[in-house]
C-alpha cells in the first residue's frame, strides 16, 4: 500500500515538474516572439521615414533642376532680346546714314545750281527751245562735226589731274572717244538751251556712252556752263561736293572733256574700263 502511494506521489511530482518546465518554456517563447514582433514593428515604423526622406530628396532635386533649366531659358531669352536690339539699332544707323547721304546729295545739287552765274541762267532761258517735242525728230550729229580735243579741254584734264595728285590719286588718262561723247553732250546743251544730265537727244550720259560705242564698268559725269577758263571751271567743280566726288573717285581710270565756247558749256565724263 505504501509502495503504491509512493509511486503515485512520484508520478505527480514528475507531472508537476514537466508542467512547470513547459510553463517556463512557454514564457520564454512568448517573450522571444514578443521581442521579434517588437523588432518587426520597429522596422516597419522606420521604413516610412526612409522612404519619405528619399522622396523628399528626389523632389528637391527635381525642383533644383527645374530652377536651373528656367535660369538657362531666361539667359537665352535675354541673349535673343539683346541680339534683336542690336539688329534694330544697326538698321536705324543704316537708315540714318542713307538719309544723311541723300540730304548731302540734295544740298550739293542745290548749291551747284545756286552757284551758276545768274547771267548765264538768263542766256540759258533765252536759248531754250519753247515747247520742245517729246521725241526729237532730228538725227544725231555725225562724228565729222567733232574737231578733236582742244587746248581748253586738255587744260581741264590737266587741272583735274592736279587735284587728284594732291589727294594721293593716280592721274586719269584721256580717252579720245569719251572726249567726243562729252563734246556732243556740251554741244547738245548749248544747241537746245538746257542744262541737265539727261539729254532730250541722247538720254542719260550712260546710255549716250554706250550708243557711241564706249564700254565701261563704272561711269560718271560733271557738267557746267558760264566758266570761261579751264581753271575756274575745275575750281567750281571742286567747290561742289557731288562734282568733287567724281573728280576724286578711285573708281575711274579715264576721262573725256567736251567744251563749247558759246555759252561756255562743258561736260566732263569719267569711266573705268
Amino acid at each position: 500500500m505504501k509502495s503504491k502511494w509512493g509511486m503515485l506521489v512520484l508520478v505527480l511530482l514528475v507531472i508537476g515538474f514537466v508542467f512547470w518546465g513547459f510553463q517556463i518554456f512557454q514564457q520564454e517563447s512568448d517573450t522571444q516572439m514578443a521581442s521579434n514582433h517588437s523588432a518587426k514593428l520597429l522596422t516597419l515604423k522606420e521604413m516610412p521615414r526612409n522612404v519619405e526622406t528619399e522622396i523628399q530628396f528626389i523632389k528637391e532635386r527635381i525642383e533644383q533642376e527645374a530652377k536651373e533649366e528656367a535660369e538657362l531659358l531666361r539667359l537665352e531669352e535675354e541673349k535673343r532680346k539683346e541680339a534683336e536690339r542690336l539688329r534694330i539699332e544697326e538698321e536705324k544707323q543704316k537708315e540714318a546714314e542713307r538719309q544723311r547721304v541723300e540730304e548731302e546729295k540734295r544740298i550739293a545739287e542745290q548749291k551747284a545750281k545756286e552757284e551758276q552765274p545768274s547771267q548765264e541762267n538768263e542766256n540759258k532761258e533765252k536759248q531754250a527751245v519753247p515747247n520742245p517735242p517729246a521725241e526729237p525728230t532730228e538725227e544725231k550729229p555725225s562724228s565729222s562735226s567733232y574737231g578733236g580735243i582742244s587746248s581748253f579741254e586738255k587744260d581741264v584734264v590737266s587741272y583735274t589731274n592736279v587735284e587728284r595728285v594732291k589727294n594721293g590719286l593716280p592721274e586719269l588718262q584721256i580717252d579720245h572717244k569719251l572726249s567726243e561723247v562729252a563734246w556732243y553732250k556740251s554741244q547738245d546743251m548749248q544747241r537746245l538751251g538746257y542744262f541737265d544730265h539727261t539729254s532730250p537727244t541722247y538720254g542719260s550720259p550712260f546710255d549716250m556712252m554706250l550708243d557711241f560705242g564706249v564700254q565701261y564698268t563704272a561711269a560718271g559725269e560733271n557738267i557746267a556752263y558760264g566758266y570761261p577758263s579751264a581753271e575756274s571751271l575745275v575750281q567750281a567743280w571742286m567747290d561742289s561736293p557731288g562734282h568733287r566726288a567724281n573728280i576724286l573717285s578711285e573708281s575711274f581710270t579715264h576721262i573725256g572733256v567736251g567744251y563749247v565756247q558759246e555759252g561756255h558749256y562743258a561736260a566732263q565724263m569719267f569711266i573705268r574700263k
